[in-house]
């Protein structure tokens, strides 16, 4: 019915479709993950429930198939990470249509020297996010517990949670709980962007 409405009401210079199912579009920004990966390849009984899901659950069907029929469709992919977009391309089995990856609220018009920053001490970590396993917050914790027992000095920012209790306990049984700053829910972003390393 989109496609169909669109057909009908251009023409137009430039087609934006975001989790849309709309044939045809110019420009598709994927900023979730496939519903493949709705859970994560560390815990075997969730992949087992997922796989489960995807064979039975309508939502899960129509949810791979309208991802699909944008990603094959589309002049142009926006993806807000690279594990997202080699989710899609693997996925999907995508040719080499143009891409490009725009990590969310990314300023458009800005350019950040990040060299500078990639020396820094401590090193400033950057989460952006409410999913705990479903974005990977788990295994940037886990990574993180690792830096931490080789020594290396950084901090953890997390936008899009709070500091509640169950929050600050989850890193704590990382042993990372001193290096989390939780900094809730942001309608700038550019700001815990440029402080990023």
């Amino acid at each position: 019915a989109a496609s169909t409405l669109l057909a009908s009401s251009g023409p137009f210079d430039l087609v934006h479709s975001q989790h849309c199912p709309v044939k045809g579009a110019d420009l598709v920004t994927f900023h979730q993950h496939t519903a493949k990966r709705f859970s994560f390849s560390g815990y075997p009984a969730e992949r087992l429930i997922n796989e489960y899901k995807l064979a039975t659950n309508d939502a899960y069907k129509t949810r791979m198939q309208q991802d699909g029929d944008l990603a094959k469709s589309t002049k142009m992919r926006i993806f807000v990470s690279q594990i997202c977009k080699r989710d899609y391309y693997e996925t999907y089995n995508l040719d080499d249509a143009p891409y490009a990856i725009a990590p969310c609220g990314a300023d458009s018009q800005s350019e950040y020297d990040i060299s500078q920053k990639v020396q820094a001490q401590p090193f400033n970590y950057l989460f952006i996010g409410k999913g705990y396993r479903k974005k990977g917050l788990d295994t940037l914790y886990t990574a993180c517990a690792l830096l931490k027992k080789q020594g290396l000095k950084f901090k953890l920012t997390v936008v899009g949670l709070r500091a509640s209790l169950f929050n600050k306990l989850t890193a704590g049984m990382h042993g990372i709980a001193d290096c989390v700053e939780f900094a809730g829910y942001q309608k700038d972003l550019k700001p815990f962007q440029e402080n990023a390393s």
